[in-house]
């Protein structure tokens, strides 16, 4: 039996500016526990720069990238964080088992900039056979669309 299809959303602005505060402006609700991945473009040269998933709570995974922080426990050396207003996201909402193979395999597809680990060799010929079915069933790219990588 195959998995229920992954739909997508188009990029948007994360952020929408209301007087002076900023408003979330994705389909995602705090705690709706969704799961995905998600892509994030440089408006500025139209690049992706990074590819991330969630498991089951994208909400605060995608936000915590626009949003600064000191980390005292050090667990993680690099963090990136973008500006509310100079990037782009799309998600992809896919079940958990399948976001982080489609993660990889984006990665390895389009090589961002901010993602330092590669990918390529994590994939075994069955994830990738996943990833790009999954791909298949997202319609990622309609016709006359910008694919932005």
């Amino acid at each position: 039996m195959r998995e229920a299809k992954a739909t997508k959303t188009r990029f948007c602005d994360p952020y929408r500016r209301v007087g002076d505060k900023y408003r979330t402006n994705l389909p995602l609700k705090r705690g709706d526990g969704r799961s995905g991945v998600y892509l994030i473009k440089d408006k500025a040269d139209g690049k992706i720069v990074y590819v991330g998933f969630s498991n089951g709570n994208l909400y605060d995974t995608l936000y915590r990238h626009f949003q600064f922080w000191k980390d005292i426990s050090r667990t993680c050396k690099v963090r990136f964080t973008y500006p509310k207003e100079g990037c782009l996201v799309r998600i992809i909402f896919t079940t958990p088992s399948r976001a982080s193979v489609l993660e990889k395999w984006l990665i390895s597809r389009i090589l961002p900039r901010d993602n330092h680990i590669k990918y390529a060799s994590y994939l075994s010929q069955t994830q990738r056979v996943r990833a790009e079915e999954t791909m298949e069933d997202t319609e990622l790219l309609t016709k006359g669309e910008d694919p932005g990588f």
